[in-house]
């Protein structure tokens, strides 16, 4: 008789585990399959983040306060392992739970959307992952506007105000404290020079924030992470200037061929601006929740 599944703890060869199978897929797919906060939870797990593991399917579940966050990596039937997954979570206090999909659009992906849907959670949210060709032609920048580097002896407090202006009401990206911010400047891929910081008379009004984020088998990519402007500076031109400087410090500087960006399919305003610099989208991430 098959042993049931279980959660199990995060600990060393559970996280090897979780690596090498998301690299299988992310080679074989071209899709990597977990997002970066599920990453910086599998190098430091917190108190009631676990492991799901059936076959080749692997699925990680993470605590944010109230709301429980579940990265998928798919393999073979995916749908005891979400039944499981779900189970644990119930176990540990409930709470609402988000799965995260990504290629959520391919139809390799058919099958676990399916799945998701049996287990009685509906689509609540897409990301679009959109990419242009580099490098793109300069956009001017609005008068009285420079750009430079981050430097975070002087940028970080007036950053993190501009950031949490403009991110107001986003999930993952407003409401950050020096705290988080000093976490992500940890990250083994962080430079400041690739923080590119837009001034108007000396105050920062907009930032671009780039790195690199390749695929296998694929040319060199450049990743567009955050971009945020003041919402005292909108309407000057800010937002195409500072994205095109982003993908120009990713070409020349980062030497990219591929521009890459990921936006939520509901903002228009961002996806026309992005349409009209070029970008077309690739694939789809979606999030999924339980039907109320």
């Amino acid at each position: 008789m098959d042993s049931p599944i279980a959660a199990r703890t995060i600990d060393a060869a559970v996280r090897e585990r979780v690596r090498t199978r998301a690299a299988e897929v992310h080679r074989d797919s071209g899709v990597g399959p977990l997002g970066e906060a599920t990453w910086r939870d599998l190098e430091a797990p917190g108190p009631d983040s676990f492991v799901v593991v059936d076959g080749d399917t692997v699925l990680h579940a993470m605590r944010n306060r109230a709301r429980w966050t579940v990265g998928v990596i798919p393999g073979g039937s995916v749908g005891p392992a979400i039944g499981a997954t779900l189970a644990a979570i119930e176990e540990r206090g409930d709470g609402a739970v988000t799965i995260w999909l990504t290629g959520a659009d391919r139809p390799d992906r058919a099958e676990v959307v399916r799945a998701i849907h049996d287990a009685g959670l509906v689509r609540s949210r897409c990301l679009l992952r959109l990419e242009v060709g580099l490098p793109i032609e300069p956009r001017p920048l609005p008068p009285g506007v420079t750009i430079d580097a981050f430097d975070a002896d002087s940028d970080t407090a007036a950053w993190l105000h501009v950031n949490n202006r403009a991110f107001v009401e986003h999930p993952e990206q407003g409401g950050w404290d020096e705290e988080t911010f000093a976490a992500r400047r940890a990250e083994d891929w962080f430079r400041p020079e690739d923080l590119r910081i837009a001034r108007l008379d000396g105050r920062i009004v907009a930032s671009c924030w780039t790195k690199r984020t390749d695929d296998p088998g694929r040319p060199p990519i450049g990743e567009i992470y955050v971009v945020g402007v003041d919402p005292s500076a909108q309407g000057i031109g800010l937002g195409p200037a500072i994205v095109a400087e982003g993908l120009d410090h990713l070409a020349h500087r980062c030497d990219a061929v591929i521009g890459m960006l990921y936006v939520d399919a509901v903002n228009a305003a961002a996806v026309g601006l992005y349409d009209r610099l070029g970008f077309r989208a690739v694939r789809e991430d979606h999030a999924f929740e339980v039907a109320r």
